[in-house]
């Protein structure tokens, strides 16, 4: 099976070349880290994700990785 993972604070997985995406994850990032300092002040003022509105998290997953002792499972490291 091939799958192809894609993050920001969630994972997603495609299995069929990126014709459909399926989250895989629950939010990633912390609550809230602070304000990042190297934010613009709109940015750091955003809150909004589409429609719904959200407490200040600017998080990301930075990698993803299978893991090396559990097969099926994936790793994954933020930003905060």
């Amino acid at each position: 099976k091939h799958e192809l993972f894609f993050s920001n604070q969630f994972l997603f997985e495609t299995d069929n070349g990126g014709g459909s995406w399926r989250k895989i994850s629950p939010d990633l990032t912390r609550e809230n880290p602070g304000i990042p300092s190297n934010l613009d002040p709109a940015t750091a003022n955003d809150t909004t994700y589409g429609e719904r509105t959200y407490g200040p998290r600017w998080g990301v997953i930075y990698s993803i990785g299978p893991s090396p002792i559990l097969p099926h499972e994936i790793w994954v490291g933020t930003d905060d």
